[in-house]
């Protein structure tokens, strides 16, 4: 967030560095959340936005940050970890490639964790008629069941971390969306009774798949159906990873179904515009604003 808006407001090469020191030091989001169904989550991605902007405006204006936030001696790395991976701090730098790219898209409105297993669901239901369904297993490494492993998650916010409810959901209605959380969803009884079908294992396959390549958070989902015919889809990046991409059209349709109902779907779809061709626009700066009018 700060090196983007920092770029969009032109900031020189120091005050991009106080820029990133002012955003890091901001850095933070702890996950005790999970275990109560807490609304957190959303808020370290807003804060986090927040902070960037802030952050790129006042280094405009001459504030200082940290010029070694992140390999400092009481830096971000060492902060989070007594061994960092310096290399990755500068890996691909120079060489045309940016670290956004890299980035995630989410079709789902849950827990990542939960979406190999979303989208194994979906592509079995295609196979196999929900009544037909009898026993359904997903096979998760142990970040995965140690964070969404809940079978009875007690508030709409909380099924988002239930791995159990998410996979239901998407066995039932073909897709994961905010809409399905909400205390009707909750209460939903054809998602609730396939929840009942539903187990949740660790397994050495899917860890060794984590501990090969940490990119690839993989899930599979076995079904046992009543004539006793066992369907399985393993997932190994979830959709929406830059290796299972979501369509332009997927995600613009993400985007439309959380837009439109806040700011209608004339606004919607001027802003949608101005962002499929920022990379024709010389000022992204004017973009930002024409956004910002456009929203107010």
């Amino acid at each position: 967030a700060a090196a983007s808006a920092g770029r969009a407001l032109g900031l020189n090469d120091r005050q991009m560095l106080h820029n990133l020191g002012t955003a890091g030091t901001q850095a933070a989001g702890l996950w005790e959340f999970v275990a109560e169904g807490a609304m957190s989550k959303p808020i370290h991605a807003g804060k986090a936005s927040y902070a960037g902007v802030l952050s790129a405006y006042i280094s405009a204006r001459g504030f200082t940050g940290a010029t070694h936030i992140l390999e400092g001696e009481k830096g971000f790395c060492r902060a989070l970890s007594p061994d960092p991976h310096w290399s990755k701090l500068t890996d691909g730098l120079g060489n045309g490639t940016f670290k956004i790219d890299e980035n995630s898209f989410k079709p789902y409105a849950c827990c990542k964790h939960a979406h190999a297993a979303i989208f194994a669901g979906t592509v079995l239901r295609e196979e196999c008629d929900l009544g037909e369904m009898q026993e359904i297993t997903v096979e998760v490494n142990d970040i995965t069941d140690s964070l969404i492993n809940n079978a009875a998650p007690q508030t709409p916010y909380g099924c988002k971390f239930s791995i159990q409810y998410c996979l239901a959901c998407a066995l039932v209605y073909g897709e994961v969306g905010i809409e399905h959380f909400t205390p009707q969803g909750i209460e939903d009884t054809a998602i609730r009774d396939v929840m009942k079908k539903i187990k949740v294992e660790r397994s050495a396959e899917i860890e060794q798949i984590k501990a090969d390549d940490p990119t690839k958070l993989a899930s599979r989902v076995r079904i046992v159906k009543k004539n006793g015919e066992t369907l399985a889809k393993l997932v190994e990046y979830p959709k929406g990873d830059p290796a299972n991409t979501m369509t332009i059209e997927e995600i613009r349709a993400k985007y439309d179904g959380l837009a439109v109902p806040i700011i209608g779907e004339k606004t919607a779809a001027e802003i949608a515009e101005l962002i499929l061709h920022l990379d024709t626009e010389n000022a992204p700066g004017e973009v930002l604003q024409k956004i910002a009018l456009r929203t107010k």
